[in-house]
């Protein structure tokens, strides 16, 4: 009949609302903070493009940035691993087990982003020098991005454990953190600096970034050693 078609469809339309609303509650923080560094950057740019010379000082932070991106591609795809996992270990109840998890892969990110850290600052004149004779002088712009990526890298770790447990304030408030100390810095550095200065707002940046997420990594502490007793008298009791 009509009413009971009628029925089906508010109790469909109540069934979607009920279930858009938790994803609306996390896409859109998420498209917010997803967004914020590009405008960022893109005002860093605009800055050093008015610079006497600019558009030679964007081409060489660009090329550089391309050797960063590259150098964060290993650390990017272990943080779009990370995060089901430690999603799933947390779902069941498994805490303990995420905690590990979370430092083990913090601890293999920071060794790996350092390493190639390392190698990027031994061979920046070389690997600017590809692009042109020019760009090799400008390796002072590759030196102090390769020094960005550990914190880059740390930075999806810290991201992927607020998203697992559902920090969600914590994270966006990270990536605003990011797209102002980015603009700020830029506004200061740029104009003495150049193209270097634009490279250590975007490390600056990072540092910010990595700050505000601080108390997740504080919170992947091991419990005190006065804590593990107290549960081991509570366990053995039992």
């Amino acid at each position: 009949s009509a009413r009971g078609a009628r029925s089906t469809i508010r109790y469909t339309r109540a069934e979607l609302l009920m279930e858009v609303r938790p994803l609306l509650r996390v896409s859109l923080p998420a498209l917010l903070a997803s967004v914020s560094l590009q405008p960022a950057l893109w005002i860093g740019q605009v800055l050093l493009s008015r610079q006497p010379g600019g558009l030679e000082h964007v081409g060489t932070f660009a090329v550089a940035m391309r050797w960063h991106a590259i150098a964060l591609f290993v650390p990017a795809t272990m943080g779009t691993v990370l995060l089901p996992m430690l999603g799933r270990l947390r779902a069941t109840g498994r805490s303990m087990d995420a905690r590990t998890l979370f430092i083990r892969y913090g601890a293999l990110t920071l060794a790996f982003s350092t390493a190639t850290c390392l190698v990027l600052i031994a061979v920046a004149g070389p690997l600017m020098g590809l692009q042109g004779a020019e760009y090799e002088s400008a390796s002072g712009v590759l030196v102090v991005l390769a020094v960005a990526t550990i914190p880059a890298a740390l930075n999806n770790v810290l991201g992927s454990r607020a998203l697992a447990e559902g920090r969600l304030a914590i994270w966006v408030w990270s990536d605003l953190a990011l797209a102002t100390t980015l603009v700020v810095c830029a506004i200061a550095l740029v104009p003495a600096l150049d193209d270097i200065g634009l490279a250590a707002a975007y490390l600056a940046a990072y540092g910010a970034t990595c700050l505000v997420l601080l108390p997740i990594a504080l919170s992947a502490r091991p419990p005190a050693r006065s804590e593990e007793r107290r549960v081991g008298k509570e366990c053995r009791s039992r």
